[in-house]
């Protein structure tokens, strides 16, 4: 009985949520000032939205790192509150840790301060 009780216990802590990124493509946005009002949207939904929701105006897509599971109908309301409206979502799961996403934008970082010093 012991040993089976243990076993639960070991699965239930296995469960962890897994990290997940979520692409919405967004037509409507057409300047960085379009990103603040979707950070407000899922500021209870990320950890930290300023490094979490990152948005692509070449490709009007928003992509949003979470852990959390969020539904499509979800990010689409929020998304329609900030006002703009979704033309899809795709999901990704996430293949990387925190620490890599951190890592990736502190070279990013590094490099853009590198290029800026050479001029």
């Amino acid at each position: 009985m012991k040993k089976l009780f243990f076993i639960f216990v070991i699965l239930g802590f296995s469960s962890s949520v897994v990290a997940e990124t979520i692409k919405a493509h967004v037509p409507g946005m057409v300047c960085p000032l379009c990103l603040v009002g979707i950070q407000k949207q899922f500021k209870k939904d990320v950890e930290d939205p300023k490094r979490d929701i990152v948005l692509d105006l070449e490709n009007k897509t928003v992509t949003i790192y979470t852990k959390q599971n969020i539904s499509d109908n979800k990010i689409k309301k929020k998304i329609k509150d900030g006002g703009y409206k979704v033309q899809s979502i795709e999901r990704i799961p996430d293949q990387n840790s925190d620490s890599d996403k951190d890592e990736k934008k502190n070279k990013k970082n590094v490099d853009k301060e590198e290029k800026e010093n050479q001029k």
